[in-house]
């Protein structure tokens, strides 16, 4: 059960992480959130940590950790610890790595 809630989580955080649409096309600065919320599961919980790969994160070590993606194109340079898998005529993807703790 463990593992399943882990992989509920990673995909939750990864769709937090996921920008794309007309709006990052014009190289808009964002962030995003990552909130752990953990329902009904006493004695357990979830802290986002820094991954050295990856973009910093504020507030790491914590259920409630941001991340700053910096400015962002579709074919501009990207920040440090950033990539984009994916650019297509109508949106694009960019990503950093994070480390999920579930005690």
């Amino acid at each position: 059960m463990l593992k399943n809630y882990i992989s509920i989580m990673r995909g939750a955080a990864l769709a937090a992480l996921m920008l794309c649409g007309a709006q990052a096309i014009a190289q808009t600065t964002a962030s995003g959130v990552i909130n752990g919320t953990l329902v009904n599961k006493d004695g357990i919980s979830i802290q986002f940590d820094s991954d050295p790969a990856g973009v910093t994160l504020g507030a790491g070590g914590t259920s409630a950790a941001t991340v700053n993606f910096g400015t962002i194109s579709a074919f501009g340079p990207l920040a440090a610890g950033v990539t984009r898998p994916s650019v297509t005529a109508a949106n694009f993807t960019v990503r950093t790595i994070f480390d999920v703790q579930v005690i």
